[in-house]
């Protein structure tokens, strides 16, 4: 028996309800490096400029001009269009249930830690999902309404007659939607038009339906493809932006970045299962076996459904399908399309009121997982916001000079008068020229490898910001360092302490040269990955003999340390895959007294992850040993 539509009452107080509650918990800075982006396009929508990133998300970037002609605030426009799709998108996910069996099944949705964190930020992923949740609905709503009757006179021209004008003119709403939420976000489109291909297609088979709904989706697309091909100076211009975008992607985040290989497909997986078990409340990094028991879950919740069925897998399977295949599992929000098709698939178990049951037993556990985490979004800004407001507060631009990664939108939208480079496409020798005119007494270096500091500058602080890693990943936590030329030190600046230099803490900014990747979480313990050669300075007063304590782990197997003061070999020696302590005695001779002194780590052999694991990790840079600590001993 077909279900009346959902009440307006009953609607408004769903759609008020979690409005109030996205709204109240919005995040309160722009929290990845693409909400700049979303910020800027605003003012200007220019793809050449980033301002957003391709394929450009015309329809997100034009409703949020429109509410901020409302709030007066980038910011503030972008996280409330979130809350507001975040809210329509429970709303039309519950008609969606309902029809299918059980409209409870929305409540985990709007609670579940992605979708509400999603819905406070401002990213695109949530007003994507909601276009795509109401394409899906008024499909499923035009496809119900066929019957028997309707089944046997498939083409006829009198379907349109009467009440089949109403599955019609929904289908086409549905298609046009699709279209819409293409220029939304573009991979949420994937959701409608999976549904729409292996679903309503094959349940109401009409070349009059077919061309209408292909007509309706082909329109949709054309009111925001042709105004964003037209913000180029020609369409050959726009194709080259987007297959560039799409060239990089690939080589990124795809799986064909990797070899194609069993144990790369697992590792793959494996990826994913930890996103949906930290996600859950599980440990972080549960790996394949989670991901098994997400699929096993999966399965039986699809024997068990008894309606909607057909409808949840054509809109799952296409989208995990995409997902594993072409998304990076480190941003988990790529996930959260897959999240309401195993909800509709709960929604549709029989009885009735084991789906109810179950759905309110996991909204108030997703609940539990998800508290926190907003809270934590509601009260601590995105690290690099931290980052670009301690920038503000303790430098200024007029002598100072940035280089960053993650962190670099953060600088130019909230800092603009500071000169900052992005360290993936550094201009060595425009960042030279700055650095020899003598203007910039500070150099600032932000959150990604990639740039040798100069031997002239020596490390002078260092600070770590952090944000719990399931807000958001990508840049949960930003080291930043300072730098200042070595002629404005005192020599006090580099004296060593008493006791151990801890490498991998602020306590190792003066000490070390070239050859060091970021500080990182190494097997547990605060280190740095070295290159194959890496280099450590400090004041000598006296030149006696000593002795040098290094603390390590190699990364090839078989590896060889040289190490040599102010270019002289002091010892060589077989280091181990295990952490361990490195003893070595330097003789007094090899120091320069009251000056500084260089000792020089050189290994026989670097090897990237990428190459080490067979391409399970995507990290490629040539890692010789990780160092913990080293300590110096005067005798």
């Amino acid at each position: 028996m077909t279900r009346k539509w959902v009440q307006p009452a009953t609607a408004g107080l769903l759609f008020a309800g979690f409005l109030a509650l996205y709204v109240s918990t919005r995040s309160i800075s722009l929290d990845d490096f693409d909400s700049f982006n979303f910020a800027r396009a605003i003012d200007r929508f220019d793809l050449r400029l980033n301002q957003p990133q391709p394929p450009g998300y015309p329809v997100y970037i034009f409703l949020a001009r429109l509410l901020d002609l409302l709030v007066r605030n980038h910011q503030n426009a972008l996280t409330l269009l979130s809350a507001v799709c975040g809210a329509a998108g429970v709303l039309a996910f519950f008609g969606l249930a309902r029809d299918v069996g059980s409209g409870w099944a929305a409540l985990p949705l709007a609670v579940t830690p992605l979708f509400w964190l999603s819905s406070g930020m401002a990213l695109s992923d949530v007003p994507g999902l909601a276009f795509a949740i109401g394409a899906v609905w008024l499909v499923e709503r035009g496809v119900r309404r066929l019957n028997a009757r309707d089944a046997r006179r498939v083409g006829d021209p009198s379907l349109y007659a009467q009440g089949d004008k109403r599955r019609g003119v929904l289908l086409a709403l549905g298609c046009a939607l699709a279209g819409i939420a293409a220029g939304v976000r573009p991979q949420d489109a994937v959701v409608p038009l999976g549904v729409i291909l292996f679903w309503a297609i094959p349940k109401l088979w009409s070349w009059r339906l077919l061309a209408v709904g292909a007509g309706s989706f082909i329109g949709a697309c054309l009111l925001w493809a042709v105004p964003l091909a037209l913000t180029f100076p020609s369409l050959s211009q726009a194709w080259t932006v987007m297959v560039a975008q799409s060239l990089y992607v690939g080589s990124t985040d795809s799986l064909v970045a990797r070899p194609l290989t069993v144990a790369n497909v697992g590792a793959r997986l494996a990826e994913f299962g930890s996103v949906f078990s930290g996600y859950s409340g599980g440990p972080r990094d549960a790996g394949l076996a989670a991901f098994l028991a997400l699929a096993a879950a999966v399965l039986v919740l699809a024997l068990a459904c008894r309606r909607g069925r057909g409808l949840a897998l054509a809109w799952l399977l296409p989208y995990a399908g995409l997902m594993v295949l072409a998304m990076r599992p480190d941003d988990p929000r790529k996930v959260l399309p897959v999240i309401p098709a195993m909800l509709l698939l709960l929604a549709g178990v029989s009885p009735r009121m084991l789906a109810v049951g179950a759905s309110l037993a996991l909204a108030i556990a997703s609940s539990a997982v998800a508290a926190p985490l907003i809270k934590t979004l509601d009260t601590i800004a995105a690290p690099p916001e931290q980052a670009a407001a301690f920038l503000g507060v303790n430098f200024s631009p007029a002598d100072t000079l940035v280089i960053a990664g993650q962190s670099y939108n953060a600088i130019r939208y909230r800092q603009p008068a500071f000169k900052a480079y992005l360290v993936d496409e550094l201009d060595r020798a425009a960042v030279a020229r700055d650095l020899g005119s003598g203007v910039y007494r500070n150099l600032v270096l932000l959150d990604k490898d990639g740039f040798a500091v100069p031997e002239n500058y020596a490390g002078v602080d260092s600070r770590t910001f952090h944000r719990d890693a399931l807000v958001l990943p990508k840049a949960a936590t930003v080291w930043l360092a300072v730098y200042r030329p070595l002629a404005d030190l005192p020599p006090s600046q580099l004296e060593l302490p008493t006791g151990a230099v801890h490498i991998g803490t602020a306590e190792d900014a003066p000490y070390l040269m070239d050859g060091w990747y970021r500080p990182e979480d190494i097997g547990g313990t605060a280190a740095r990955w070295s290159d194959q050669q890496a280099s450590l300075r400090f004041w000598v007063d006296r030149a006696v003999a000593a002795s040098l304590q290094l603390v390590g782990v190699a990364y090839p197997p078989g590896q060889q340390l040289t190490v040599l003061v102010n270019g002289q070999q002091a010892a060589q020696l077989s280091m181990s895959r295990d952490w361990a302590p490195y003893n070595i005695s330097l003789q007094g001779a090899l120091f320069h007294a009251g000056a500084i002194n260089t000792v020089t780590l050189e290994h026989r052999a670097v090897a990237s992850a990428y190459q080490a694991t067979q391409g399970e990790s995507l990290d490629r840079r040539p890692l010789a040993a990780a160092y913990s600590s080293f300590q110096v001993s005067w005798q």
